[in-house]
């Protein structure tokens, strides 16, 4: 009987192993290289200040200060927002934008809404600006908004894109 229980442990034990190397794995899976599902964290007022060097613009851009963005970009559930503009009266801007948890959908569309009533202004004094506005390159990632107001679109859309992901960025740069 001695010999029947010792190999029933030794199964019970051989089980037990299985089960937490089987744990660890499942744990330690994920994509490789922080795919889609890693979470991104980015500094709202460097990364805009990357995009921004990043990417074409018609004039010199200029980081606006926190208390002129409070009064004049009433987008909601934003947690933080970094923005630059154009220094001459041009549309053209890269807005940054750190969601409240959860309401990434929401703020994506007070930000639709928002670039919309801007294009509307623009309209009369300036169609091709009101364009800009509307082609804007939008983007989310994680719980962030990133939009540029650009004509250099496939710029803005690579300078979003190395922002979110800088090794993917340093991967496509070697090859």
């Amino acid at each position: 009987m001695k010999g029947f229980e010792m190999m029933n442990f030794k199964k019970i034990a051989a089980l037990l192993l299985c089960i937490v190397l089987a744990a660890a794995m499942i744990s330690c899976g994920g994509k490789p290289n922080g795919g889609d599902s890693a979470p991104v964290e980015l500094d709202v007022k460097k990364t805009a200040e990357s995009i921004t060097s990043a990417t074409a613009f018609s004039g010199e851009m200029i980081e606006l200060p926190d208390d002129y963005i409070a009064l004049n970009y009433s987008i909601a559930d934003t947690e933080k927002i970094a923005v630059w503009s154009s220094g001459a009266a041009t549309a053209e801007q890269v807005i940054v934008i750190k969601t409240k948890s959860g309401a990434t959908d929401k703020a994506k569309s007070s930000l639709d809404s928002w670039l919309s009533d801007q294009a509307a202004i623009y309209d009369d004094y300036a169609p091709d600006q009101a364009v800009l506005l509307r082609s804007a390159t939008i983007k989310t990632a994680g719980g962030y908004i990133i939009a540029v107001v650009s004509a250099d679109t496939a710029g803005a859309g690579a300078a979003i894109d190395a922002a979110i992901n800088p090794s993917a960025a340093e991967t496509a740069a070697a090859e």
